[in-house]
């Protein structure tokens, strides 16, 4: 199993891993690896209700960065507004620059787990 991050290793000049999900089952044998690999640095995602792992992460020192939220729609079809007209469709090609600034203007005070980690150089994650 590779767990090294090639993109966060060079971002951030030492070496850096990602294990995603991560269970605890599946800790002891991602902490061995890291430690093979040379980690300083491991970022673990596992479903926030799985409280045996986020409590064998607790227990091996990881630290809550941040929590992700998915929320999934089927595109098949349309979905109807109350006039009747779809609320979602496709983007067209000549829509691209509007939901890019859109996207932009969205996301422009987020902050990710790159961000809330204090040991992280803020000058590299800006």
């Amino acid at each position: 199993m590779k767990l090294r991050s090639d993109i966060d290793s060079k971002r951030f000049g030492f070496a850096v891993g990602k294990a995603f999900p991560i269970t605890a089952a599946t800790l002891e044998p991602v902490l061995h690896e890291s430690r093979a690999e040379g980690l300083r640095l491991l970022f673990a995602r596992c479903p926030a209700d799985d409280w045996t792992t986020v409590h064998a992460l607790e227990r091996h020192s990881f630290l809550l960065m941040d929590t992700l939220l998915y929320l999934r729609r089927s595109l098949d079809g349309t979905l109807p507004m109350p006039s009747g007209e779809a609320l979602i469709r496709a983007v067209r090609p000549d829509e691209s620059d509007v939901v890019s600034a859109v996207a932009r203007e969205a996301f422009a005070d987020y902050r990710g787990h790159y961000n809330t980690d204090t040991r992280l150089d803020q000058a590299i994650v800006a």
